[in-house]
């Protein structure tokens, strides 16, 4: 096939497909084949392409399907994203693991603590569509367990919303700052995010008012799955289209 054909192909379906809505099927293989006149590896090759640039999604034995951004907000007083991400349906959050150390000093900063102060971490890993999308560590400052013990007593692999929706938490955002920055080897490895792509980096500081909860969290989203309404915490508008 020539060189640059299936790249052809795939801005075709892309223009295609930009008005469809997430989960409608995308054509297949063969279909693409037929519709371009191309052999099978051209097709096939096209529709790598568009999963590579995060348009469709292929599912093994059941087909191709449209993928759009899935939009979330950044807000004063809103929801986490994450947490949104789960309300509509299509995400869910585990955590993977447990540490205690020192707060990131981005963390200390925010929170107008002490450099070096103690703290528990959460990691947690994000998911849409059953595909990762994200992930998050959540510190809560102290080692004291009135402090910590929102993240002290879970377990882990246990469903995030789950654990605070059990100990009745409603985390939303205080401030955030936000940027758009290119992945390293190790978060393009475990995001499936390619070298050359970007992803969002959300630093917050997350509280519960109602159970005097102030929490810290740097939170990482693949920029071709995710899109942000940013209301707090935007950046420079040069910086806020990925490329």
């Amino acid at each position: 096939m020539a060189v640059n054909r299936y790249l052809e192909i795939a801005d075709a379906l892309a223009t295609e497909l930009s008005g469809q809505p997430n989960g409608t099927r995308a054509p297949s293989e063969h279909q693409v084949a037929d519709q371009f006149g191309v052999g099978r590896s051209a097709a096939r090759a096209a529709l790598l392409e568009l999963e590579r640039r995060g348009l469709v999604r292929r599912v093994q034995g059941a087909g191709t399907f449209v993928q759009r951004p899935l939009v979330l907000t950044v807000e004063q007083g809103r929801s986490t994203a994450w947490e949104q991400l789960i309300r509509m349906g299509v995400g869910s959050t585990t955590v993977p693991s447990l540490r205690s150390g020192q707060l990131p000093t981005a963390a200390c900063q925010a929170m107008r603590l002490p450099a070096g102060e103690p703290g528990l971490r959460a990691n947690i890993k994000i998911s849409a569509f059953d595909q990762p999308v994200g992930r998050s560590a959540i510190w809560a400052a102290g080692t004291g367990i009135d402090r910590s013990s929102v993240l002290g007593d879970i377990r882990e692999h246990e469903s995030v919303l789950n654990m605070f929706d059990a100990r009745k938490v409603h985390l939303v955002y205080r401030s955030a700052q936000v940027a758009l920055a290119h992945s390293s080897p190790e978060l393009s490895e475990e995001l499936g995010i390619a070298a050359d792509r970007p992803y969002w980096k959300i630093d917050a500081v997350l509280v519960d008012e109602a159970v005097g909860l102030n929490l810290w969290a740097r939170t990482e989203f693949r920029a071709d799955r995710i899109a942000l309404d940013l209301r707090i915490g935007a950046p420079p508008r040069h910086q806020r289209t990925s490329r």
